[in-house]
């Protein structure tokens, strides 16, 4: 009984460690810089815009 006890605590902690470390690559790879304007400073603005050919 305390085999299987130490056997189940085993695999939460890997179960646990592994998600951990999957769960941090994921999230920094998902970050978006984002575009700010170097004539006005705003995010979102028409002051610049270029035309997409």
């Amino acid at each position: 009984m305390g085999e299987f006890f130490l056997a189940v605590l085993g695999g939460l902690f890997i179960f646990f460690f592994l998600w951990i470390v999957f769960s941090r690559r994921k999230d920094s790879g998902d970050k978006v810089v984002p575009y700010t304007c170097t004539v006005c400073g705003e995010k979102d603005c028409i002051c610049h815009k270029e035309d997409k050919m």
